[in-house]
């Protein structure tokens, strides 16, 4: 008997995915087209935004409530500077990147890099991480993790004695739909928002933590290779989770990629049939969340004896490592409540054409253009020879 339900096809896109990714053939008509048009505006928004005359502002440093964590590839990094610019003044910013990828830059961008950084390191020069990398193969998707575990490890202690608790994990690709929204809250700590053990997230991509949660956040990379990649976990991926913490996760993390019993959900449903059935199914769930929270790292045929087949809104291979849906699956089981950022990181993901590609295509056209007008200049040469 299959323990994991598994859909004939599933089509899943992020190009208009200005907040989510999205199931092509379960779109309702016109979505698509709604998508379209909000990814259109966030570009429109954060373009002029980060265009507009900049107003200066005396701001003291010790008034700075946030730390904005940059721990990766610094990608559309013209567009990113003229945002970092209007916000250095509100944040303290820290980058953990690769030199190899970071020396591509111009470097008038790497020097404005370096003079707004509180904080800078290279994974080629630290130790601590090169040593992490040598020790297990590495999925390209697990990177990312790795450099955050070893920022947090690096800063942690820094940023408490700097009394900030707020910490933005963000990366710089993103054209923010209500840019000014983000800045007021950057400003503000996101204060009210994000207390111990309370975070608000579009997934992955970006998030924004208390300073008392960052150990845990730390301690994720590791929980990668001993639990979730562990055959324990392979061969039956469910335990029981607060129902709770699922429902309020709704429009942050991706906890319905997850898999859960069809007994609870049914058979590969929705994004929103999945919601409304956790919540029809709740006192079922928290009972056994309450009776069986505690086999985590039970054998995998008593788990499934207990639960049953298993299915999933999003099928991905429980064999790799799946960083968005891991990530929520992590989170929830620690007890960190998970709230939607209700439009505060919505934009669309900007893919920055290659340098050479960009190149590649300049000449084409021009050779093109040239072309045109040669054969123009043909044609009127062969109307003058009937002459």
């Amino acid at each position: 008997m299959n323990m994991i339900y598994k859909p004939k096809q599933e089509k899943w896109g992020i190009e208009f995915g200005y907040d989510d990714a999205y199931q092509l053939d379960k779109l309702l008509k016109g979505e698509l087209k709604y998508k379209k048009s909000i990814s259109k505006l966030s570009e429109k928004n954060y373009n002029q935004y980060i265009n507009i005359a900049f107003k200066k502002q005396e701001v003291i440093e010790l008034n700075k409530k946030t730390i904005l964590i940059i721990n990766g590839e610094i990608r559309n990094s013209g567009n990113f500077i003229k945002w970092a610019n209007k916000i250095k003044n509100f944040s303290y910013f820290y980058f953990y990147t690769d030199k190899s990828s970071y020396s591509k830059l111009d470097k008038s961008d790497r020097d404005f890099l370096e003079n707004i950084a509180h904080g800078f390191c290279f994974s080629e020069e630290d130790p601590n991480y090169q040593e992490s990398l040598r020790k297990v193969n590495h999925q390209s998707n697990m990177l990312q993790w790795l450099k955050f575990k070893h920022s947090l490890k690096k800063w942690r202690d820094e940023w408490k004695e700097m009394k900030v608790r707020t910490i933005l994990r963000m990366r710089t690709d993103i054209a923010f739909l209500n840019p000014y929204l983000l800045e007021y809250q950057i400003k503000k700590g996101f204060l009210n928002i994000i207390n111990k053990g309370q975070m608000i997230a579009r997934s992955d991509l970006i998030f924004a933590f208390d300073i008392e949660d960052a150990h845990l956040l730390e301690e994720f990379y590791d929980s990668i290779f001993s639990f979730y990649l562990n055959e324990e976990w392979i061969n039956y991926p469910y335990i029981p989770l607060n129902p709770d913490l699922i429902i309020r996760a709704n429009g942050s993390i991706r906890i319905e990629w997850n898999n859960f019993p069809s007994k609870y959900i049914g058979i590969n449903p929705t994004k929103t049939q999945f919601f409304e059935k956790i919540a029809f199914s709740y006192n079922e769930m928290l009972n056994d969340f309450n009776k069986h929270s505690f086999l985590e790292n039970d054998d995998s045929k008593r788990r499934l004896s207990l639960f049953g087949n298993l299915s999933s809104v999003r099928n991905q291979s429980d064999k790799l490592f799946s960083s968005e849906k891991i990530f929520a699956h992590y989170l929830l089981s620690k007890g960190i409540i998970s709230l939607p950022h209700n439009d505060l990181f919505s934009g669309k993901i900007i893919r920055e054409k290659n340098k050479e590609i960009k190149l590649a295509i300049n000449v084409l056209f021009i050779l093109i253009k040239k072309i045109i007008k040669n054969l123009k200049i043909y044609r009127v040469f062969n109307f003058l020879k009937r002459f």
